[in-house]
């Protein structure tokens, strides 16, 4: 559910001021605690911003305008998951755990992660791209905790459609490093951002 700052200005309008989940580099934001107990952000900007409030704060001896609706895309969730000696998230190849919330766009065509799976040295990932059943694609995949900023990466080049997953598939070797961190029991439940970025070859 979404959160805001409710703004009552002098002659009584009530404006609200939405507050976005993650901060996004790129972009000034300042902390409010909200009183499910979870820090959220407000977007800052300039006065010559489009769609900003009336309400404004100083940073820096500078005044900076509260944006009120972030111009920034919804973030894509994954909330960890474990089967056997698997992490991550699948609703494919007949295995289903972890949860992804949220898809994202490329070239107006919506994306669906169907996969980000580690086992056995190996992390997996999939993925459908509208209607496409065919062509080449490459992806980074980021996870970020939302609460520490910690993230890692991984790279998959020359992905193909499989038919009979009804997706683009890849697989990387992991063996260390900061995104191996994430895929542990410890992790299981905890939820994260994933970035993907991906581009046609």
């Amino acid at each position: 559910m979404a959160k805001y700052i409710n703004v009552r200005r002098a002659y009584g309008d009530l404006e609200h001021i939405l507050l976005a989940d993650t901060k996004e580099n790129g972009h000034s934001y300042f902390p409010v605690l909200c009183s499910d107990g979870v820090t959220r952000y407000a977007q800052l900007g300039e006065s010559t911003d489009s769609n900003v409030s009336h309400l404004w704060i100083k940073k820096n001896g500078v005044k900076k305008y509260v944006i009120m609706i972030p111009n920034v895309t919804p973030p894509v969730y994954l909330t960890m998951g474990n089967y056997a000696d698997i992490y991550g998230f699948s609703n494919t190849w007949n295995f289903n755990f972890g949860e992804i919330s949220g898809t994202f766009t490329y070239n107006n065509k919506t994306v669906t992660v169907r996969m980000f799976a580690f086992s056995s040295g190996y992390v997996d990932f999939a993925m459908q791209i509208g209607d496409e059943t065919s062509g080449t694609y490459n992806a980074n995949v980021t996870l970020i905790d939302p609460d520490t900023g910690k993230q890692g990466s991984v790279y998959f080049s020359g992905m193909y459609y499989q038919s009979y997953n009804k997706a683009f598939i890849g697989e990387q070797p992991l063996s260390s490093g900061n995104l191996y961190d994430f895929f542990s029991t410890s992790n299981v439940g905890k939820k994260y951002v994933i970035k993907v970025d991906i581009a046609k070859v």
